[in-house]
């Protein structure tokens, strides 16, 4: 009898346990879930918050390693917030999402800043990324019902070797998205938002304001919170 007692007690506790990790398990993964958005403080250091944040996915962008300290990109940023103060801009331009140049499909340069005026949802993504093509089909559906009110940016990471203009159309193409897709063959834009880990997506307001980031592939809810930040959907 002591040992069939021992036993019922060592199940009860092997169940606790189990159920204790279980329950630790996920409140851990909800805390720090990669998917979720970050609002973005107007104080706010994007490299550095975007450093927090960054390598939950694994995915590296080539030749990002030198851009995540910003030592150029802040000198850059350094001399833009000088020569506003020239200009007579307010303290509150520090807060814009930084400007870039990409090309579309048929090699056009289209800069952000071009959408002034619209706000702007800004996905860094590459067709080797499993995670980037994980939250296409979201993107897709977002694209659909808020396109008109919202531009969406879908920058592919061109690097010119392990992925290329025609690698990238061949994927949006076969998977048959219609959302637009732009192409950083200069990595001008990936430097700009200091971009290592993919896929990374930004909410830009519509005075070019960025409103919140989230790194790792997102969900459909965490897409709509983001719209929700820029106005365009209210719960």
């Amino acid at each position: 009898m002591r040992k069939y007692g021992k036993l019922v007690i060592g199940i009860i506790v092997f169940a606790l346990l189990l159920g204790g990790s279980a329950f630790l398990y996920k409140g851990l993964a909800e805390k720090y879930r990669p998917d979720a958005l970050t609002k973005v403080d107007k104080e706010e250091d994007l490299s550095e918050t975007q450093g927090q944040q960054e390598a939950e996915n694994g995915s590296e962008t080539k030749g990002q390693q030198e851009a995540e300290d910003g030592s150029e990109t802040k000198g850059q940023q350094g001399a833009e917030d000088s020569s506003s103060e020239a200009d007579g801009s307010t303290a509150d331009d520090s807060a814009k999402a930084p400007d870039f140049t990409v090309v579309n499909g048929a090699e056009e340069e289209v800069k952000l800043s071009d959408f002034e005026g619209k706000p702007v949802v800004l996905n860094f993504w590459a067709s080797w990324c499993g995670p980037c093509k994980s939250e296409m089909p979201f993107f897709q559906t977002m694209y659909d019902t808020y396109g008109e009110e919202v531009v969406f940016m879908m920058v592919n990471l061109t690097d010119g070797s392990r992925e290329t203009v025609e690698t990238a159309l061949d994927y949006v193409q076969q998977a048959e998205y219609t959302f637009p897709v732009y192409f950083d063959t200069k990595q001008e834009a990936a430097y700009a938002y200091y971009v290592s880990s993919i896929p990374a997506t930004y909410f830009i307001d519509a005075e070019g304001k960025l409103t919140a980031y989230g790194v790792g592939a997102l969900q459909e809810e965490n897409i709509l919170q983001g719209l929700n930040m820029l106005g365009i959907v209210t719960e």
